[in-house]
């Protein structure tokens, strides 16, 4: 495409201009240029380390375990506190141990080097049959605490239990306090156990 400009004064050359726009496949002319492609980065592409070492750890410790992991946690009551745990909980009832299955609570580093014969803690799956509801509302006949985690030395003393590697037992006899049930995991939310005068 070209144009062509006349000077004013008379005689002088002409001088052509020539449009330098391009054009593109609507009309003559060089083809549009290609559009410029941008591609997001990937995970573990080139420049982005692969994560592949946190992923590798988490794996090795859901297989071998971790002491403590997904345990049911609580807190222990002296027997002479037992009208404090009724007021600390929304839930009160009392409980007889009828069904314990009793596992090894190994560490992370027992369980790679293999160097533990003999556990030195225990998790249980326990089933306390519901005696008596004492407050709150709770209509169910069993409670079932999953990975019930073994009592310390401290917490035997406090609960006023002879410590040993099974300190819980079946037909044993105590009061929980619970504010409730996840339906998620079943845990027990804020579980506290008390072995009252009359359990005894």
């Amino acid at each position: 495409m070209s144009a062509t400009h006349s000077p004013s004064s008379a005689g002088a050359p002409a001088i052509e201009v020539r449009d330098l726009v391009k054009t593109y496949p609507d009309g003559p002319g060089e083809p549009r240029p290609p559009r410029p492609t941008y591609t997001s980065p990937t995970p573990g592409g080139p420049g982005r380390p692969r994560p592949t070492l946190p992923l590798l750890l988490l794996l090795l410790i859901c297989l071998t375990g971790c002491r403590g992991f997904d345990t049911q946690k609580y807190t222990a009551y002296p027997p002479a506190k037992a009208v404090q745990l009724e007021a600390d909980s929304k839930i009160v009832v009392d409980v007889k141990c009828t069904k314990l299955l009793t596992s090894a609570d190994y560490t992370l580093g027992e369980n790679l080097l293999m160097t533990a014969p003999h556990a030195k803690k225990y998790k249980s799956d326990a089933a306390f049959a519901v005696q008596r509801v004492i407050k709150g509302d709770f209509t169910g006949k069993e409670i079932i605490a999953h990975y019930l985690r073994e009592p310390t030395l401290e917490q035997c003393n406090v609960l006023g239990i002879v410590h040993q590697p099974l300190s819980f037992t079946n037909d044993m006899r105590f009061r929980i306090g619970f504010d409730k049930i996840s339906p998620h995991s079943g845990k027990l939310r804020n579980l506290r156990i008390v072995f009252p005068p009359s359990a005894k």
